[in-house]
């Protein structure tokens, strides 16, 4: 899954959050009773990272393109949706597109990859046929979602999060 936002209408330390919040929404719509603790391992787990692609490099120093729509900051995600709740995602994932622009105006696009999404599910029911295919793939996901981190030594903001949250208090963040 991938969310755009608007040219200029964010900042690149506020893509995280604001993905955050629409995952919290979509965890609502697919996962009923979602405040039951015994509910939690259907949240889906999302490992999302924000691209930045206004930042682009010519030797060692950034060169900025910010004004092209194709350039605003935006977050990738790569989402492990629970069996029991696959068919609820498939059946709504379009309405998961509304939610996101409707959360905010400065929200652009989402794009859901579902021909992708069934077609590794499709690799993941025979892994131990398909392993060497879903390992590569899944290291070139963390290769590029690691590439900001690589060029900057100190980064202003996160650049990854994992989703649900970890710890005591993740109930209370729904």
């Amino acid at each position: 899954m991938t969310v755009t936002f608007k040219v200029g209408s964010i900042q690149t330390s506020q893509c995280l959050g604001q993905f955050e919040h629409f995952y919290h929404l979509m965890c609502r719509k697919l996962v009923n009773n979602i405040d039951r603790r015994n509910k939690q391992h259907l949240y889906p787990l999302a490992i999302a990272f924000v691209d930045n692609p206004s930042t682009r490099y010519k030797s060692d120093k950034p060169k900025l393109f910010g004004t092209h729509p194709s350039v605003a900051p935006h977050v990738h995600s790569v989402m492990i949706i629970h069996p029991s709740i696959k068919r609820k995602f498939l059946e709504r994932y379009r309405e998961l597109e509304e939610l996101w622009q409707d959360m905010n105006p400065r929200h652009g696009t989402i794009k859901i990859s579902v021909s992708e999404m069934l077609y590794y599910n499709r690799l993941i029911e025979n892994y131990a046929g398909n392993e060497d295919e879903i390992e590569s793939k899944l290291k070139g996901w963390i290769g590029y979602s690691g590439k900001l981190q690589t060029r900057f030594d100190r980064p202003d903001c996160d650049l990854f999060t994992i989703l649900p949250p970890s710890g005591k208090n993740r109930f209370d963040r729904f």
